[in-house]
């Protein structure tokens, strides 16, 4: 009889506690749900870096001096770090090789001409330019 007494005497949680229990639960997995989803959002909504996409147009000679027609297609203004005609590296960051004088080095958006002082060029001329941001393009030259 006596073990029947303290059965009825022992209590589990009380309510309110058992509430509190529940809301905590509740909170903790509001928490890990809203960090995961703005991680996926967070990861979709980020903008792209600005980048360059640049074409040859066409090209022509004047004089002594070669005239390339260059398009950036970009968002975003590039600057060439190295030219290459037919394999030849005509300039480097700077450094002028071979025949080539200089170069206008800024490629703004839209259509941009690069004189090529001293250096002719010609269909099939195979020209290769990489800009300091990585963008590059690699066109043979045709009329």
């Amino acid at each position: 009889m006596r073990i029947k007494s303290l059965m009825k005497n022992k209590k589990a949680f009380s309510a309110i506690i058992a509430a509190l229990i529940l809301m905590l639960i509740a909170v903790a997995a509001g928490v890990v749900v809203y960090a995961y989803v703005m991680g996926w959002i967070g990861g979709v909504q980020t903008n792209p870096p600005a980048s360059g996409i640049i074409t040859i147009e066409s090209f022509t000679n004047d004089g002594n001096d070669g005239i390339l027609y260059i398009r950036n297609h970009g968002t975003t203004g590039l600057t060439i770090d190295t030219l290459y005609i037919n394999d030849v590296l005509l300039y480097n960051d700077g450094t002028y090789y071979e025949t080539l004088t200089a170069i206008d080095t800024t490629l703004e958006t839209g259509l941009t001409d690069i004189t090529l002082t001293d250096f002719k060029v010609k269909a099939g001329d195979l020209v290769k330019i990489v800009c300091t941001d990585g963008t590059t393009v690699s066109q043979t030259l045709t009329k």
